[in-house]
């Protein structure tokens, strides 16, 4: 599924415009590994949104099914959770919304 993600990254962010390119501008730490260590050690914003983000799904796995094996292969890669480094300022709106994209993204729509 990682590997169908990063085939996906590229096609997402090129048909993507105004406010749903900014909800997905996270995605590049799970694109690229060393982007996300790097943004990781600077506790950056883009790093708190996915944070927030990883958080979201896997409490509302439910509604998420199909991102789980997505999830396991992002801890694999070192991409995991931190409970402890909740943004409270990013709003749910936000998270939800990045989610219903990555889902759609997992569901192979822009996978060509």
């Amino acid at each position: 599924m990682y590997r169908m993600f990063q085939d996906s990254y590229e096609n997402l962010i090129g048909t993507l415009d105004g406010v749903r390119k900014e909800y997905v501008q996270c995605f590049r730490l799970i694109y690229d590994i060393n982007i996300y260590n790097q943004n990781k050690r600077e506790n950056s914003t883009e790093y708190k949104r996915l944070n927030n983000l990883l958080i979201y799904i896997t409490d509302s796995m439910n509604r998420f099914p199909r991102l789980k094996c997505f999830l396991w292969e992002l801890e694999l890669l070192g991409i995991s959770v931190d409970r402890g480094n909740i943004d409270e300022s990013i709003s749910i709106e936000y998270v939800d919304e990045a989610a219903k994209i990555l889902n759609t993204v997992m569901k192979m729509n822009y996978w060509y």
